[in-house]
């Protein structure tokens, strides 16, 4: 499936999407399979220089985070998430080194701290603050879908967007349920007339 990460999609949102995206379900994609390739793909976006070191535990980081990303933005679609999930989640993001610094104006910027790869990714924690400040980090979204989940950018009025594409995703699902209830009336006996 073609996808993409337009929709009036806010800068602050762009890196934390991409991020959730580097995992592709419906393809069997990843593109932080290795070291080499998380290389790639942060110095695809200006992250670190091409010839960067990327240690099997700056991986492991990555995928701990995005895999954070991907959780939270399920509870965006309305899914729940468990207690103990939760406090995994927050133990995740807090390995992320942020500082609050004013900026010549007085006001204040998020803006991640150390050096190395962690505090690359701690841009995607800096710019997930920012879209909460800026009131679109709830509207980060994944795909219900479990051939897709898809993160997606929900810029409807109500923020009542639930699929990444209803074209694809939404009328997968109703043709889904739909075969199903039909499979059930036929098993139940179903008694409609005519």
């Amino acid at each position: 499936m073609s996808r993409s990460l337009a929709d009036t999609l806010p800068g602050e949102l762009e890196l934390p999407l991409a991020f959730v995206n580097t995992l592709d379900v419906e393809d069997a994609l990843d593109q932080f399979g290795s070291p080499t390739a998380l290389r790639t793909w942060l110095a695809a976006r200006g992250l670190v220089e091409p010839e960067a070191r990327v240690t099997r535990r700056d991986l492991a980081l990555a995928i701990e985070l995005r895999d954070a990303l991907r959780r939270t933005a399920v509870l965006h679609s309305g899914g729940v998430v468990s207690t103990p999930e939760l406090e995994a989640i927050n133990r995740v993001f807090e390995r992320f080194p942020v500082a609050v610094r004013i900026d010549g104006t007085g006001e204040p910027r998020v803006e991640p701290r150390g050096s190395g790869v962690t505090a690359v990714l701690s841009k995607v924690v800096c710019d997930m603050t920012v879209a909460r400040t800026h009131g679109t980090w709830d509207r980060l979204k994944l795909c219900p879908a479990e051939d897709c989940l898809w993160g997606f950018y929900d810029s409807s009025k109500n923020h009542s967007r639930r699929w990444c594409a209803m074209n694809v995703c939404g009328n997968r699902m109703k043709t889904r349920e739909y075969r199903r209830r039909r499979a059930a009336g036929a098993r139940g006996g179903d008694t409609h007339p005519g």
